[in-house]
């Protein structure tokens, strides 16, 4: 089980997230493989690097959308258990990020 509060998200060394129109890509520079983002999924990700634990994110994207925080958080646990299974993000334990 994930502690929101004591873990926060990376992206990968050796992983480029981009903007594209509404759009995102993750590129694995590793294996140049790829993978698409919706723009849901791209503020997310975007969110969750730039926050100091995915209890955080939670909280700014339940600013951001219209839905409950358990169902954000349902979503955004999701998304960043696949891309920590696919090599793409980090989950990592808040005091060893500092």
């Amino acid at each position: 089980m994930i502690d929101l509060n004591t873990t926060r998200v990376e992206l990968s060394d050796h992983v480029l997230l981009r903007p594209v129109e509404e759009t995102g890509v993750m590129l694995d520079l590793d294996t140049e493989r790829y993978i698409g983002l919706d723009e849901t999924a791209l503020r997310m990700v975007q969110t969750a690097a730039d926050s100091s634990s995915i209890g955080e994110t939670v909280s700014k994207l339940v600013e951001i959308y219209d839905a409950d925080r358990e169902t954000i958080e349902g979503d955004l646990l999701g998304l960043v258990i696949d891309l920590d299974d696919r090599g793409l993000v980090k989950l990592v334990p808040i005091d060893a990020a500092e």
